[in-house]
């Protein structure tokens, strides 16, 4: 937690303290803190020399003066895992949710699950249905994320969701995860980061 405190920007720490004590603010040190940490490596800077920029019900981007070439990102938090998708040249987007038991899978995927991913949750046996769900639920929030147009956008206009792409990421434990991109086919690298070290695992896929 320290080595990624250690990079945020003095208005990005002022945020945090805002932030109550516990997950909530573990999560945006991490987040933000990994985020620094990776772009920075991929586009040869300092991490606190990486810029974003947030429009006001935008999707996060980095901003022109920092891009020594286009890279494109999207991150997701869900339980005690953090997870950050990077693609050069083009959108993308990454979701991901702790598995978990939920109540009221049916109602929610019949009105609003797109046709493909409700299809899916439905095939499954009722004792699947809660990961069935929540993986349906990461492709269409990844979709979302990569379009920008949030997930109103994404579930109000189904034509939207066939621009993108989705791919099941498998992440270790008890999780599912999706990544959403626009054709061509992506060859996907996975790393795990190692927070006591900042270092990484490589698992290509």
């Amino acid at each position: 937690m320290e080595a990624y405190a250690a990079v945020l920007t003095p208005q990005e720490s002022r945020q945090m303290s805002r932030l109550a004590a516990g997950v909530m603010r573990e999560r945006f040190i991490v987040g933000r803190g990994m985020l620094r940490l990776l772009l920075g490596s991929y586009l040869g800077l300092e991490p606190r020399a990486v810029e974003f920029r947030n429009p006001p019900g935008g999707k996060p981007t980095l901003a022109p003066s920092t891009c020594s070439r286009p890279v494109a990102f999207s991150l997701s938090h869900s339980g005690e895992a953090c997870l950050a998708a990077f693609r050069a040249s083009d959108d993308i987007g990454v979701d991901m949710e702790w598995v978990r038991d939920l109540q009221d899978c049916e109602d929610i995927a019949a009105r609003w699950f797109p046709p493909a991913e409700r299809r899916s949750f439905f095939k499954a046996r009722p004792d699947e249905r809660p990961r069935r769900f929540l993986l349906c639920w990461t492709q269409v929030e990844a979709r979302a994320k990569a379009d920008g147009s949030g997930l109103g956008g994404i579930l109000a206009r189904a034509d939207r969701s066939w621009i993108w792409r989705v791919r099941d990421v498998g992440p270790p434990g008890n999780y599912v995860a999706s990544l959403a991109f626009r054709p061509p086919p992506v060859r996907l690298a996975r790393h795990c980061v190692l927070p006591a070290a900042c270092c990484f695992e490589a698992a290509a896929r």
